[in-house]
């Protein structure tokens, strides 16, 4: 059976004189209880420590903690200003983002101006040459890291899971067929134009039935795009003037067509 505590009204007090200043440990020395019943007394009577003093608490406990040699130490503290970060991690074998923490805890600040410089001066210029152009990957990669490679590359003769006979499935549930000059285009069109001809410009195909895989020429409706756009958007307008605005747009269509000959 768990040991039942009570508290007296001068440790209530204290605890919440000092649950900001002490953290739930601290006060559990003192009261003489656990860490989780400190807890439960500060959420049971709405006691609530601010974010900003977590996070202090957090950085006081990690201070003077690292796996940073002095060496180490001595040479971020000579070298950040004028060496970046990621190729100072590489000299001394550790990764960037813990260069980057050691830093701020010697409590070192690169300027502003100096992040920006190094910034733009490791992106690629229009125009540069990739490092690995014309190499080998024997060139620029460690034994190591080719065999590594090896487990993430295509196979020869290995056929994606959505490749079937030079077609596959769009994400909108659409057929994709692979053309010989190595295009692709939706197969419904491709097949709606072998009937109807070249799709005129600013025109799509409309599904007639729920089936987007069925490539049929009739299961497709010539529609432009101004009137696929208002019937999917006629649920903003008021239901007894949908027809009107859907009729409107195809005669603007045909005189525009009839001008442009």
């Amino acid at each position: 059976m768990p040991k039942i505590i009570i508290l007296s009204e001068n440790q209530k007090k204290f605890i919440e004189n000092n649950y900001l200043t002490i953290g739930s440990l601290e006060l559990s020395l003192e009261i003489g209880c656990g860490k989780q019943f400190i807890l439960r007394y500060l959420k049971t009577n709405n006691l609530i420590v601010p974010k900003e003093i977590l996070k202090l608490r957090r950085v006081a406990k990690l201070k003077g903690k690292t796996t940073f040699t002095q060496d180490e130490d001595n040479f971020i503290k000579q070298n950040y200003l004028s060496i970046p970060l990621k190729t100072m991690a590489t000299k001394i074998n550790r990764s960037h983002c813990g260069v980057a923490l050691r830093i701020k805890n010697l409590g070192l600040v690169i300027p502003k101006e100096l992040a920006e410089k190094r910034k733009a001066e490791s992106q690629f210029k229009r125009g540069s040459t990739a490092h690995n152009k014309g190499k080998k990957q024997t060139d620029f990669m460690s034994a190591s890291a080719i065999e590594k490679t090896k487990k993430t590359r295509f196979k020869k003769g290995n056929i994606p899971h959505n490749y079937t006979n030079g077609e596959h499935l769009t994400k909108e549930g659409y057929i994709m067929a692979s053309l010989e000059s190595g295009k692709k285009r939706l197969k419904h069109v491709i097949e709606w134009e072998k009937i109807n001809g070249k799709l005129p410009e600013a025109h799509c195909l409309k599904c007639l039935s729920k089936d987007k895989t069925n490539c049929n020429a009739d299961n497709w409706q010539l529609i432009s795009r101004s009137e696929l756009m208002l019937q999917n958007s006629r649920h903003n307008y008021p239901t007894e003037i949908i027809p009107s605005m859907v009729l409107r747009s195809k005669i603007n269509n045909k005189l525009k067509q009839l001008e442009n000959g």
